[in-house]
């Protein structure tokens, strides 16, 4: 049979397109939620520490997870991030 030309619609979310605004949004959020202690909640512990006891630092924590994602922008960055995430996956799986 006949196939039916592709509509705009179905062009544009095949395109790199909609992806553009979600990722300037997403890095515009991310430097908002940076603050001073952002890497010391993702990945606790110090280089030393690790040196003379010979346990693993750097592991995310569940406190600090908390910690980051209680704060409204963090939050919102993280939501985005996951959304980007997930477009983009879904343009090749679809």
């Amino acid at each position: 049979g006949a196939r039916r030309p592709d509509s705009h619609a179905a062009r544009f979310l095949r395109s790199s397109m909609p992806l553009v605004p979600l990722c300037v949004a997403y890095l515009a959020l991310l430097c908002a939620s940076w603050s001073p202690d952002t890497l010391s909640l993702m990945m606790p512990g110090s280089l030393a520490e690790g040196l003379a006891t010979g346990k693993p630092q750097f592991f995310p924590q569940l406190d600090g997870i908390m910690t980051l994602l209680s704060r409204r922008v963090t939050a919102a960055s993280a939501w985005l991030h996951i959304a980007c995430i997930n477009f983009f996956v879904g343009r090749f799986a679809a």
